[in-house]
């Protein structure tokens, strides 16, 4: 399912008639679980270093949740309209996905096909094999 498939099923959650509070719920609690999968999987393989890993995953992850969750509240405490959280969750989606495209194809036109490659280096173990 991955990361991406818990982004697309919050606004197929609200379609089906959820509420957009559990749908929204639903969808981040399965992106936590497959996103903390992921980083596991690079730790083992040493393709992560863990201070970075720390780092962001802290201020990003703990304190981007802390910071989201009152601002969902309080905009649906001020508005008491639940679709804001649908029309955001769909603006983020579409966004990332354009940037997604956009510097994928900036790094294509740079560097042609070269593969995978690890995102902060190779650390550890698997380091003596670069």
């Amino acid at each position: 399912l991955g990361v991406g498939g818990g982004r697309i099923l919050g606004p197929i959650f609200t379609e089906l008639g959820f509420l957009p509070e559990v749908s929204s719920a639903t969808s981040t609690v399965m992106v936590l679980f497959m996103s903390s999968a992921t980083v596991c999987q690079f730790i083992i393989f040493g393709m992560i270093d863990l201070e970075y890993a720390a780092f962001f995953g802290f201020f990003g992850g703990v304190l981007g949740a802390i910071v989201g969750t009152k601002g969902a509240h309080s905009l649906l405490q001020r508005t008491g309209r639940p679709s804001f959280i649908v029309f955001f969750l769909a603006f983020i989606l579409f966004g990332s996905g354009l940037l997604m495209v956009g510097t994928g194809s900036m790094t294509l036109m740079e560097t042609g096909l070269g593969g995978f490659r690890p995102v902060c280096g190779r650390t550890g173990k698997a380091a003596q094999y670069d």
